[in-house]
């Protein structure tokens, strides 16, 4: 940079802008600078923004008769930006902001001064130097592995051969006792920085087109990570937003949701709301509806994926991770047209039904006894006979405690029991007529529909097509401590139409399961 000697008030020096200090540059913009600003200023005020442009008050015009001239290395952080921040860029500008050479300053000045010298002639002036030595760049030495080089590349560059490579680039290698280089980068190399830079050095160097070919090798896709996008984008679909909360609960939501299991206790908590790991993701879903209620939301679908945190009787501690989900409020927005009903149960399960549906355990659901759920409105998962979670609505003594009127509906299950469907089979419908035959058993209360459902589908025969509760029945002719459940059952083949013996040799089979399995008797 040049400025007009003359125009300089005193001693040149580099410093930080203040704050709303103003320049006119070169280009006739006159900037405010803030304190992140580097100027070179005289003693009256900055005649420069420092690698970026010189100032018009101090420039050098055509009745110019003394020049200063400056040569200067800045540290890349102070200029990189700078210009930007006023909406322009300057050659100089690019130049600082990714590093030049800090070794050529005093040879580049003398240089310039000797061209101008040789033109123009004139009197020369002595140098000053003015260098922070702890604000230079430190380019320390890399080591580089040919043989992992090789492995990247799939080359066989020996070392003799990367050394060469590496001196026509002007770095200086050297071979060290363990088979690796050692490369000092020059230092107007500021893009060599670590062994990679070096790789794609050398890959330049050997030649793109000499660089063997290979097949790009199929990803395969985490099953966890799978199962959990879809459950994600299945529970978006449903109208559900997700929510992140802390693995961290207190001691009293874990009382109340926690079904005591023992307690996992922070040693450091940061808070006493957060002082004992959670067991499931209940806490979390419930304080986050309260929230999102205290600020007018009614109808709310939430779910979250998260880890819990467990310990058996011999203090070992475990993580499962969860899928869990709560709904409340009406089944869709009212609007001009018509008026929603509220959620019930039974959405829930349809709810869960249809999210489990791609898995291909059969799963079903008997009574649980979760304390914080409804006991006649709630239900355990279980695939394979292992309960693998729970879904119901939320026990009206918990639901006043926590100030909630309307029914709450939660559901939750563990993702890593859950097994994808190895592939999706597909059947031509049949051509033949279906049959059906109405049924109605008394059973005692305790007997629920997926153990029914299950002796029914073991031995209604091969041609067993569908079953369909249609009433049950409780009161007038029905012995206390009992009811009636009427099923409609039906079959088909695909091969031929079937007799009234193929079903009634079906009917016989399911009565005497019934019987025997679950104490069931027909009703006649």
């Amino acid at each position: 940079m040049r400025f007009d000697r003359d125009k300089l008030n005193g001693d040149i020096s580099v410093r930080l802008a203040k704050k709303d200090e103003s320049i006119t540059l070169l280009d006739d913009q006159t900037l405010n600078l803030d304190a992140s600003c580097l100027v070179i200023s005289d003693e009256k005020e900055a005649v420069a923004f420092a690698g970026v442009m010189g100032g018009k008050d101090s420039s050098v015009t055509s009745s110019t008769s003394s020049i200063f001239l400056e040569s200067a290395y800045f540290k890349p952080s102070v200029i990189r930006g700078k210009a930007r921040k006023f909406g322009f860029q300057t050659e100089a500008s690019l130049r600082f902001e990714r590093g030049v050479d800090y070794t050529i300053q005093e040879f580049a000045l003398n240089r310039a001064t000797d061209l101008l010298n040789q033109t123009i002639g004139g009197e020369i002036g002595s140098v000053i130097s003015d260098t922070l030595i702890k604000e230079l760049p430190n380019h320390k030495k890399i080591n580089i592995d040919i043989d992992r080089t090789n492995k990247i590349l799939g080359t066989t560059i020996s070392t003799n051969s990367a050394i060469k490579y590496f001196k026509g680039l002007g770095l200086s290698p050297e071979a060290t006792k363990s088979g690796k280089i050692s490369v000092s980068s020059p230092p107007w190399r500021y893009d060599i920085n670590i062994e990679a830079d070096l790789v794609e050095e050398l890959a330049r160097l050997e030649g793109y087109d000499s660089l063997p070919e290979e097949s790009l090798l199929p990803i395969y896709k985490r099953e966890n990570i799978s199962k959990e996008n879809h459950l994600r984008n299945s529970l978006v679909s449903f109208g559900f937003n997700e929510i992140v909360s802390y693995a961290f609960i207190s001691q009293e939501d874990h009382n109340l949701y926690g079904q005591d299991q023992k307690t996992l206790n922070v040693s450091n908590p940061i808070s006493q709301n957060m002082s004992v790991m959670r067991t499931n993701l209940v806490s979390g879903l419930i304080n986050t509806f309260l929230y999102n209620l205290n600020h007018g939301q009614n109808n709310q679908r939430l779910f979250e994926i998260g880890n819990t945190f467990h310990i058996d009787k011999s203090n070992n501690v475990s993580e499962k991770k969860l899928v869990a989900g709560l709904m409340s409020g009406e089944k869709s927005s009212d609007n001009w047209k018509e008026k929603f009903d509220n959620l019930t149960f039974y959405d829930l399960k349809g709810l869960v039904q249809d999210l489990l549906s791609d898995f291909s355990q059969p799963n079903s659901y008997s009574l649980c006894n979760v304390d914080f759920l409804h006991p006649g409105m709630s239900s355990a998962i279980s695939f394979e006979k292992k309960t693998i979670g729970f879904l119901g609505s939320i026990h009206p003594v918990v639901l006043n405690k926590v100030g909630v009127k309307d029914d709450l509906f939660i559901f939750s299950f563990e993702l890593d029991k859950l097994i994808f469907e190895s592939s999706k089979s597909f059947e031509e419908y049949s051509k033949f007529p279906s049959s059906a035959r109405d049924l109605a058993f008394v059973f005692d209360k305790e007997v629920n529909a997926d153990e029914i459902k299950e002796v029914i589908q073991n031995s209604a025969g091969e041609f067993y097509k569908d079953l369909e509760i249609f009433d049950i029945y409780e009161g007038e002719r029905i012995d206390a401590g009992k009811k009636s459940i009427a099923l409609s059952i039906s079959w088909q083949s695909s091969s031929k139409t079937l007799l009234d013996s193929d079903i009634d040799t079906a009917v016989e089979k399911i009565v005497n399961s019934i019987k025997k399995e679950l104490d069931g008797t027909l009703r006649t």
